[in-house]
């Protein structure tokens, strides 16, 4: 047993534990809830007091363990993991980005520049920006679950490690041994950059054996050969410059407790200030002014650590573009993955297979069973259930709770049928896919799909019984089109509903411009012509391909009162 064990500790029985997400994409956060079959019991063990992805509580002042994904890239961050060390009798760093700064740290090398090559002026948001490093750079790290995106197992071993002791050595050799003992082909062998020569061993070789070389995301091994990798090891924890934006367009809000909800009065105005908003993928706060019972102004504060990848991709190969940018957001990975491969197609005038196109909806379509199942029963049903996360729903109706797991499991695994892991997807290529699974598992996943579809249509009624307000959304809707198809992956145009307007996705800066906003990190984008706003999402692909979906589609889309333009292209 070591001092790190919380067992040791007079502490209560049940560990008090926080989990704090920083510069990442959160899959790592959402690979922790993948673990679906076992979660109910990793949760019967910890007493979880904060998790924002999930839980709308507060952050807590007392708590023994905590759990951080994302790397360090502001100094406001570098702060947090601070007062994280003081308080916490453990500290786990989780995925790569935590680790070893992972994509975030590629951003390092020229740090005092990129910002600019992103924005015309730093928004005020973006706070005071330093160059990406590991959680460990900063802080001592107690355990580590390494890795792009975690392995769930690996993370409930490391926990258990946290709670418990062990005395369970791991891996320091380097990849190279697991390729031999699979028996797989070697890249470097064949003149191709793989860097299992230098990478902590422990996943098996899941990226080789699937035909894509190592790309390191489980750091580097000390047991390496003396000097390789040296340098790109440095760069990584190599801490920067702070960044000096200059004047702020606007005055920040003095610091507040997590969560915690502000309200400023006066005779005529009010002020209302939600920081952070819980259950969502990202940081951000809402701003709301009314005066004289007038709503003024609302304002999306997004706080998210800037990272900087239009500045990242730059001067990289192609290869690369699609591993780089689907570390965007783990929940759409799939998505950037796809998109990211189409416009690279559509540069070099590459043509693919229908069945590649077939595969790639697949993966897709997985990756929308996924988010939508944890968008409706972990994020939104808290709100309309008025609970503060999902868990006692575990307790309340356990079998709606499986179900709904189940119905995440069953996104989670076509997309690691088809691309190779549920999040971050690594057999789509260039081309085509360097790994398909047998006939026999895509006949069994049909079958498990048939099987879900009645629990998938109960959901549509059980969501259709929440009140939710008739807001009227300000702008238009853009969506991609196909000649008698529900496009999802295999279209170049796109339509905008109100409007009326197509066009080819060559031709997509003439009618749509990005630009930044003091008050948000993020760059907010607009119809060229008009200045207007517009959405994306399910809501405007379901409008504007309405005769294109199948009968049951149809109807779960107007009973959810989704179909309300349906305007049909000219």
């Amino acid at each position: 047993m070591n001092g790190n064990c919380i067992a040791c500790q007079e502490k209560p029985s049940a560990p008090r534990v926080v989990v704090v997400g920083l510069a990442s994409c959160f899959g790592c956060q959402l690979q922790i809830t993948n673990a679906e079959a076992h979660l109910l019991d990793v949760l019967g063990q910890i007493d979880l007091r904060y998790w924002q992805l999930a839980s709308s509580d507060p952050m807590p002042e007392d708590f023994d363990v905590a759990i951080i994904e994302g790397a360090v890239t502001t100094e406001e961050s570098e702060a947090t993991v601070r007062s994280l060390r003081e308080k916490a009798g453990a500290i786990i760093a989780v995925g790569a980005c935590a680790t070893t700064a992972g994509i975030p740290g590629m951003a390092a090398e020229g740090f005092l520049e990129r910002p600019g090559q992103v924005y015309d002026r730093v928004p005020s948001a973006c706070g005071d920006m330093v160059a990406p490093r590991a959680v460990g750079a900063v802080i001592d790290v107690d355990f580590e679950v390494r890795a792009c995106p975690i392995d769930s197992y690996d993370f409930i071993d490391v926990l258990q490690r946290a709670l418990y002791g062990s005395n369970k050595t791991y891996p320091s050799r380097t990849m190279c041994g697991d390729c031999k003992r699979n028996e797989t082909s070697c890249f470097f062998g064949k003149g191709q950059l793989c860097l299992g020569l230098v990478t902590t061993a422990g996943c098996g070789a899941k990226c080789v054996n699937l035909g894509r070389p190592c790309n390191g995301c489980r750091g580097l091994s000390p047991r390496r050969e003396p000097g390789v990798g040296a340098r790109g090891g440095g760069a990584l924890r190599r801490v920067g410059r702070r960044l000096r934006p200059g004047a702020r367009d606007v005055q920040p809000d003095e610091p507040r407790p997590c969560g915690q909800r502000v309200r400023t009065h006066s005779m005529t105005k009010t002020a209302i200030h939600v920081d952070h908003i819980a259950r969502v993928e990202g940081h951000g706060n809402v701003h709301v002014v009314i005066e004289d019972g007038e709503v003024k102004t609302v304002e999306m504060n997004v706080v998210e650590p800037a990272r900087l990848f239009e500045s990242m991709v730059r001067g990289r190969r192609f290869e690369e573009i699609p591993y780089i940018s689907s570390r965007i957001c783990g929940i759409c990975s799939s998505s950037h993955v796809v998109t990211d491969l189409k416009a690279i197609e559509r540069v070099f005038g590459v043509e693919v297979t229908d069945r590649t196109r077939a595969l790639r909806e697949l993966l897709v379509y997985g990756s929308y069973l996924q988010n939508h199942a944890s968008h409706l029963f972990v994020f939104a049903a808290p709100d309309f259930l008025g609970m503060p996360s999902v868990f006692p729903l575990a307790q309340t109706d356990p079998e709606l709770f499986e179900q709904a797991l189940g119905l995440k499991a069953l996104g989670n695994e076509l997309c690691t049928k088809v691309g190779g892991r549920s999040i971050h997807p690594i057999t789509a290529v260039v081309g085509g896919f360097t790994h398909e699974i047998e006939p026999a598992e895509y006949l069994e996943l049909a079958d498990k799909m048939d099987a879900a579809m009645d629990f998938a249509l109960e959901a549509v009624d059980l969501f259709r019984g929440f009140e939710v307000p008739d807001i009227a959304t300000a702008g238009d809707m853009l969506a991609m089109v196909e000649d008698d198809y529900y496009p999802v992956e295999c279209s170049d145009q796109a339509f905008f509903l109100n409007a009326g307007i197509v066009f080819d996705a060559n031709e997509v800066q003439e009618h749509i411009e990005e630009h930044a906003v003091p008050h948000s990190a993020a760059l907010l984008a607009r119809v060229r012509e008009t200045q207007s706003p517009y959405f994306t999402g399910a809501l405007a692909r379901v409008n504007a391909s309405w005769q294109n979906l199948g009968q049951n589609a149809k109807v779960a889309a107007a009973k959810a009162a989704c179909a309300r333009l349906r305007r049909t292209r000219s």
